[in-house]
């Protein structure tokens, strides 16, 4: 769990500064990372 916890703490600041460069720029491909990064963390929360 802890190591799960780390790894949200990690990538969080990267989809916050992503979301925000998102609303800048409107990049669709930064949006399907994002939504990627969020899917990986919902399914490694789901799994522990």
């Amino acid at each position: 769990m802890r190591k799960l916890e780390r790894f949200v703490g990690l990538v969080d600041p990267f989809l916050e500064v992503g979301s925000s460069l998102e609303m800048k720029f409107d990049c669709p491909k930064l949006k399907t990372f994002l939504d990627l990064a969020e899917g990986l963390i919902q399914l490694l929360e789901h799994n522990l």
